[in-house]
């Protein structure tokens, strides 16, 4: 039922790479980073280029030996003996190197072990061309030498448009009303559409959505602070009894307006 709406993306991605360079695709947890991955995927192979594809990171050992068995190289040395993990690089690296017009996809990157990271950061200097999917990547190692490309939240209409997809094949009939009361849990993110389709289906009652890219007013209340307390020095100075009687019953809103959002319930990090 997977439809591609990011379709400029994967233009830009499969430029990218098929003008020998590497791109690091970044989003928000259910953004559509692993569709997205799998259509490059497919166009690649259909345009029969060569690629392996890590879409679960796991040991370095495990993962070289996955690259390897899909761009068939060997991993058995002529004694019969499994080649090491340091062996398993080189392989690799040199493979990538007499054969430029390979790619390495890596899901979950911001997972991989920072070892291996370094491991690939060198052979991106050595040409090898690396597609990488990430949420929040630390500024660090392979993601900082590595042009990424935002996804942003999808506009409304695509949002709309998957959600209805998703009702028809539950078999919900949902009114344009109820449709835009569900979206609003969204916020532009295809997982949380789809999601907020399943908890209709299955009567479930929400009190807000998910989204986590809240704007953090704390610099806001900081810098209104400084702008009551330079007043109130104003005010001593100059002797004006009404600027300084403005400026303590601003200080204490604000006081007052601090302890409120504190008391406010955190937004939980885990699914429960």
């Amino acid at each position: 039922m997977f439809k591609i709406y990011r379709l400029e993306e994967k233009a830009r991605i499969l430029a990218a790479l098929k003008a020998n360079g590497s791109i690091l695709l970044c989003g928000d947890e259910g953004s559509g980073k692993t569709i997205l991955l799998d259509a490059v995927r497919e166009e690649l192979i259909a345009d029969g280029y060569a690629l392996a594809a890590i879409l679960a990171p796991a040991t370095q050992r495990q993962m070289l030996i996955s690259i390897c068995e899909q761009l068939a190289i060997d991993t058995i040395e002529l004694e019969g003996k499994a080649l090491t993990v340091e062996k398993l690089r080189w392989a690799v690296s040199d493979y990538m190197r007499s054969n430029p017009a390979t790619f390495l996809v890596f899901d979950d990157a911001h997972q991989l072990d920072p070892k291996f990271r370094t491991w690939l950061k060198n052979i991106q200097r050595q040409g090898c061309s690396l597609l990488l999917a990430a949420t929040k990547p630390p500024r660090t190692d392979i993601f900082l030498n590595t042009p990424p490309l935002i996804l942003r939240p999808l506009p409304d209409y695509f949002i709309r448009d998957l959600m209805e997809a998703a009702a028809v094949l539950r078999g919900l009939n949902l009114s344009q009303s109820q449709l835009a009361d569900l979206q609003q849990r969204a916020g532009g993110n295809p997982a949380l559409a789809i999601r907020s389709i399943d908890e209709e289906y299955l009567g479930l009652e929400v009190e807000a959505g998910d989204r986590g890219d809240y704007f953090d007013i704390t610099p806001l209340l900081i810098l209104a602070a400084t702008g009551f307390v330079m007043l109130r020095f104003f005010a001593i100075g100059t002797d004006s009894r009404l600027l300084y009687v403005i400026a303590g019953m601003g200080g204490a809103l604000l006081i007052g307006i601090t302890y409120m959002l504190r008391t406010l319930p955190k937004d939980s990090k885990k699914i429960s």
